[in-house]
């Protein structure tokens, strides 16, 4: 996108300008064959748009940028990730959109309404009011600024329009449009900076932006940060799991159920084969083997013996597991914000942390929890200066509650017992 920003050089130069767009074009397109197929909508709305005002045409731009693209970017993706899969030929982004778009299937992951983009998304990601309530309006107002503030907006609100089409929606399909809606907002933010000293106005208004982007890092930083830091119940559920039966066994299998799945849980994180398995004789090693499933299926999840396989679950729904189980562990995750009155203590200090202290973490083994306590005693220490010298003890707290269980299948007993 930084190829399509507008550049008064580009003016007195077509032969650079052109180049540009191609490349821009070239480079969105093989992102979105290769990575995001949501960038397929992004990359219609500014071609369009350059097609529309006369800055690309068919021949030298559009058309060698997209077969180009399309080509090697093809030709990278189906052979490797047809491997991978051992599918072939196999286009994931192509499978993904026909599965989610075209059968309809993305609403199983829940729906919102038509403008949920513009009243929540945006204005989240955005984060700083003044970004749209004064910057963007005054930057498509001035005329210098006007046409450049326009070129970033319009394409990116088109592809917000036409997204919106989707029932199911997530911030993260439209991050996107924040670089060139925040270029748009820095030239409102330049026109009222470089005239501070002519005016009273202007001088309170470049105030209140120092002040709006402190107040910005600040809710970001000691806010949402530790809201995203709880968010994820199936991530934190397998670490635990890891930690409280990693060598108990030669072979753990463990069922994750969809909820898992969609906060956390990814290959990343699941424990690779111990590598003494590839050289000693089977039953040689005693290292854990763990072996993960993810099966949706509810025909196979109302089968008593498809329970039998396991030795831990993790499920938000501890009921609809079948067989003899007892909770091992409890993760809770984010489900609100709530208004904390002086005197009244956070989320943090009535959790507690994981690591009592330094030579407990020790024990473990646990660097990354040692680091884990030291950063909650950071945020602690910043909302308790917060609360007495600058809110007068008031704050704004975070609402956990359990999510996941962490089930260990009773000693003994089978699913159908």
């Amino acid at each position: 996108m930084r190829f399509i920003l507008p550049d008064p050089d580009k003016a007195s130069d077509p032969v650079r300008r052109s180049k540009h767009y191609r490349l821009s074009l070239y480079l969105i397109t093989l992102a979105g064959i290769i990575f995001r197929s949501e960038l397929a909508v992004l990359l219609f709305t500014i071609t369009s748009y350059l097609y529309l005002t006369g800055q690309i045409t068919l021949r030298r731009e559009i058309l060698p940028a997209g077969l180009s693209a399309t080509l090697i970017a093809l030709a990278l993706t189906i052979p490797i990730d047809s491997f991978f899969w051992q599918r072939f030929p196999l286009w994931p982004e192509l499978s993904a959109l026909t599965y989610n778009v075209f059968s309809g299937n993305a609403s199983n992951w829940g729906t919102s309404p038509p403008y949920y983009y513009f009243y929540s998304s945006l204005p989240r990601l955005l984060l700083n009011p003044l970004t749209y309530l004064l910057c963007i309006p005054l930057a498509l107002y001035n005329r210098p600024t006007q046409w450049h503030a326009t070129s970033l907006l319009l394409p990116s609100l088109n592809f917000l329009v036409l997204y919106s089409f989707l029932p199911h929606k997530e911030w993260r399909f439209i991050i996107y449009v924040i670089p060139p809606i925040t270029a748009a907002a820095s030239l409102g933010a330049a026109h009222i900076w470089l005239r501070r000293s002519k005016t009273l106005l202007y001088r309170l208004a470049s105030i209140l932006l120092i002040l709006s982007v402190a107040s910005s890092f600040f809710i970001s930083n000691f806010v949402l940060l530790p809201i995203s830091a709880i968010n994820y119940p199936g991530a934190s559920a397998l670490n635990k799991l890891h930690f409280l039966a990693d060598g108990s066994k030669k072979i753990i299998a463990v069922h994750m159920d969809n909820l898992s799945c969609q906060t956390g849980v990814t290959r990343f994180l699941e424990r690779p084969p111990p590598q003494s398995l590839l050289f000693a004789p089977e039953g040689a090693t005693d290292q854990t083997l763990w072996v993960y499933d993810k099966t949706e299926d509810e025909t196979q999840l109302l089968t008593p013996a498809f329970w039998d396989r396991f030795d831990y679950v993790l499920a938000e729904r501890p009921e609809k597991v079948i067989g003899k189980w007892e909770v091992l562990d409890t993760v809770h995750a984010f489900t609100g914000v709530e208004l904390l009155e002086p005197g009244k203590a956070g989320w943090l200090e009535r959790m507690g942390v994981e690591c009592a202290d330094d030579s407990e973490c020790a024990e473990r083994g646990k660097s990354e929890r040692k680091r884990g306590r030291e950063l909650v005693e950071l945020y602690v220490w910043v909302e308790e200066l917060a609360r007495r010298y600058v809110t007068g003890g008031w704050w704004v707290g975070v609402m956990v509650e359990p999510r996941i269980r962490i089930l260990k299948k009773v000693v003994g007993s089978g699913s159908g017992g």
